[in-house]
């Protein structure tokens, strides 16, 4: 879903809201100069969070790092965090597509298969 803020009849601030029961997450934050100037995005989002989405979980603001999620964009967090956002680490993993099989169960809740045993020598 999209809000945006006006000024006047002119769009100077939104963003995109995707949904669950319990998550509403923010993406594609956008805003112009006179938006900017005016704080259109920190008034749209003290309204998201506090008067539209007030009774969901959780308000995830989506990332604030940058070159693949090596580096943080340490304005774009403060300003996340000034409305009580804080930061979490995510793990990245990579897997050969051929043990797909065998990661299934994991995302779907259930414990993983056990790795079958090898005829290798431990000495």
């Amino acid at each position: 879903r999209l809000f945006s803020a006006y000024c006047g009849e002119a769009i100077v601030a939104g963003t995109v809201i995707y949904e669950t029961p319990t998550v509403a997450h923010a993406q594609y934050i956008a805003t112009t100069d006179a938006g900017q100037e005016a704080g259109a995005l920190d008034h749209l989002f003290h309204w998201l969070i506090n008067e539209r989405y007030k009774d969901k979980r959780f308000f995830d603001f989506g990332n604030c790092s940058e070159k693949e999620g090596r580096a943080i964009n340490r304005g774009l967090l403060e300003w996340k965090e000034g409305f009580g956002g804080r930061c979490w680490a995510h793990d990245f993993y990579e897997f050969d597509t051929a043990s797909f099989a065998r990661l299934e169960p994991v995302l779907q809740g259930e414990r993983a298969p056990a790795v079958p045993k090898t005829n290798q020598d431990d000495t």
